[in-house]
């Protein structure tokens, strides 16, 4: 059994594995920005529907399949250990800055991508 809270951190990790934005995951699987952030920062508040999911696994190019496996089974592509020091450092930042940078960040996918 799996909460949806896994769903947000699944969703989290697949956006960074494919240098994905919020609008361009929007755009790529027909899902709100909204919903998307819904998912991403609500996760215990906010279920989505199998419909919705779906529609996020064909803008991976993924199976629903094989995001419950992923989910099942732990994403075995991440790296915990990144993942952890990533989060300390984030814990540092205030959160003027870190939306700066997270803007830098989302610049630089669409540049690389474009």
């Amino acid at each position: 059994m799996f909460n949806s809270g896994k769903i947000g951190y699944l969703l989290k990790e697949l956006m960074v594995e494919n240098c994905f934005s919020i609008n361009e995951l929007a755009t790529k699987s027909d899902v709100s920005a909204n919903t998307i952030k819904s998912i991403l920062y609500h996760p215990n508040e906010y279920c989505p529907t199998i419909e919705t999911l779906n529609k996020l696994c064909n803008g991976f190019g993924m199976t629903l399949s094989d995001f419950f496996l992923k989910i099942e089974t732990g994403n075995k592509n991440a790296a915990p250990e990144l993942d952890e020091r990533v989060k300390r450092i984030l814990g540092r930042i205030e959160r003027q800055d870190l939306n700066k940078l997270i803007d830098v960040f989302e610049n630089l996918m669409k540049k690389q991508q474009g």
